[in-house]
């Protein structure tokens, strides 16, 4: 958001198993950051719904609407590989 980051996904893969990660910034504690480098990035990168919106949603009020275009978009690239997700 305006060269500020609002969230993270994450993937890990290590023997064989994968690991992933997902973060939307809503109203952390922002000086929280100062306390690490989020993504090798300068802690005042960081940015949250709570500092771009009037009002931040709760985690219940965001997660379907985050869960419903998370959906929209693995939907997309399963139909954009051509197999329509089939192996």
């Amino acid at each position: 958001v305006e060269g500020k980051k609002i969230g993270s996904i994450g993937l890990h893969l290590k023997h064989g198993v994968s690991m992933h990660g997902f973060c939307l910034n809503l109203s952390p504690t922002m000086e929280h950051f100062s306390l690490l480098q989020p993504c090798g990035l300068s802690p005042e990168t960081m940015t949250s719904m709570d500092q771009c919106l009037s009002r931040s949603p709760s985690a219940v009020e965001a997660a379907p609407r985050v869960a419903g275009n998370v959906l929209g978009a693995i939907s997309e690239l399963r139909h954009l590989d051509g197999t329509g997700g089939r192996e």
